[in-house]
């Protein structure tokens, strides 16, 4: 008797006779009305996750000098931050089992409240209080997109590997999105107040979009597929732990009475030591790799591109007054999310297996702007910005591939893969939080104009 290889294929062979034809994820998927459908519907979610997180980075200057705390500008982006990644550990060791409907609906109530709050505190910037009111609603906004984030990666193990792909389309576009409504709406006159109390109703997209996708995962099973888009690295299979494999003597698996039921959070483990250790073993390479190329890049961004239009604008004080010299560092950041979004959107087009070749290539981004910001070799604002749109793509590249990767690592049981997933963001959110702390530093020594 030939035993199955995997449970993968267990369940294929005795799930997949008691399924009408085409209906699966995976026919459904491959229809364009649905798989548009999917698409816009992730998109959605992406977009809407990430809208708060950057339109708060994007105001930062604005908002700290509305309550007159001009040098604790950088407080706003530690506030986003700086409980990412705890909320992520506590998302992997004590909610991974919750129902990701639910954990996306009480998600949707805290991203409401966020901006119910910071819309408060500038409406009546001028109390005292006020300023560090604004703080808070900013690390519950910085929160509420790491947890969406985690959540949504976990839940689309339950899908083919590609709809990633759509999630961080719309998490790039939220870039773009998010800085541009800030600038349209405050060119109307607008205050910040009211600006984050008309975005406050995009609550309702975004949990709306989710529920559809859960609906239509709850309806239709996904049968998982082998894939040849893997990394060198992942397409070996390591010793397969008990839950991997049918063991020797496997039995028929039926059709459960809800076929989502092979997809539900229930199922997942939880975060441990040695889990922990697992894991590390199995994706540390990708999680390293993603941890790299965002320290590299938010240095390009919050540091390098900062210090290089502060002294293009002492190099050249006859150009002050011109609008790129005005506004370059806010141009840097709107190249920067260009990069990003188009990159995120790639994946159905390019896929890149070895993901260490867009960290070395994020690096050779850190030494050029590095070195033009320290000998300003190349003055020129319009050369930044393209290598800045190139430091994003290179950014919003590795996201994509290295969540990819995860997602078909066949050494991997589907219990682990959102768990892993949730740590590969942890790696993401460290990669940011450190380039933030060194930004802050070289700010007040090296780069420092005093």
């Amino acid at each position: 008797m030939d035993h199955p290889k995997s449970d993968v294929q267990t369940v294929d062979k005795y799930l997949a006779p008691n399924i009408p034809q085409g209906k699966t994820l995976n026919e459904l998927l491959k229809q364009r009305k649905y798989n548009v459908l999917f698409f816009l519907s992730l998109f959605v979610v992406g977009l809407f996750n990430n809208n708060g997180y950057v339109m708060v980075g994007s105001a930062s200057s604005d908002l700290s000098i509305q309550f007159g705390k001009e040098n604790l500008m950088p407080m706003f982006q530690l506030s986003l931050i700086l409980f990412s990644s705890l909320t992520r550990f506590v998302n992997a060791k004590y909610l991974i089992k919750v129902k990701h409907m639910t954990r996306m609906c009480i998600n949707t109530v805290l991203m409401a409240v966020g901006f119910i709050v910071i819309s408060f505190a500038c409406t009546y910037s001028a109390h005292v209080a006020s300023f560090y009111v604004s703080l808070l609603a900013s690390v519950v906004l910085g929160t509420v997109s790491a947890f969406g984030e985690s959540t949504t990666l976990g839940f689309c193990k339950g899908f083919p590997s590609t709809v990633v792909g759509y999630f961080g389309s719309g998490t790039g576009f939220a870039g773009v999105f998010g800085s541009g409504s800030i600038l349209i709406l405050k060119s109307l006159g607008l205050d910040n107040g009211t600006i984050f109390f008309i975005i406050t109703p995009t609550v309702v997209p975004y949990i709306l979009a989710f529920w559809w996708i859960n609906t239509m995962k709850g309806k239709y099973p996904y049968i998982p597929e082998q894939s040849s888009d893997q990394s060198p690295r992942t397409q070996h299979f390591s010793s397969l732990d008990t839950e991997d494999v049918a063991l020797t003597n496997p039995v028929p698996v039926a059709a459960p009475a809800n076929p989502a039921d092979f997809d539900e959070a229930k199922g997942n483990k939880q975060l441990s030591m040695e889990l922990l250790k697992q894991l590390v073993k199995k994706v540390g390479f990708f999680q390293f790799n993603l941890g790299a190329v965002y320290f590299l890049e938010y240095m390009c961004l919050t540091s390098f591109a900062d210090r290089f239009s502060v002294k293009m604008n002492e190099a050249y004080p006859e150009h002050k007054h011109e609008w790129v010299y005005k506004n370059g560092y806010v141009i840097f950041t709107f190249c920067y999310q260009i990069g990003v979004f188009m990159s995120r959107s790639s994946l159905s087009l390019i896929k890149v297996p070895r993901v260490e070749i867009m960290t070395i290539l994020q690096l050779i981004n850190f030494m050029f702007f590095l070195m033009n910001t320290i000998f300003l070799f190349l003055p020129n604002f319009y050369v930044g910005f393209v290598f800045m749109v190139w430091v994003g793509l290179m950014g919003g590249g590795s996201y994509v591939n290295v969540m990819y990767q995860i997602l078909e690592c066949p050494n991997l049981a589907k219990s682990e893969k959102e768990l892993a997933l949730t740590l590969t963001t942890v790696c993401n959110d460290i990669g940011i939080l450190s380039a933030s702390l060194m930004s802050l530093l070289l700010a007040n020594t090296a780069f420092s104009s005093k």
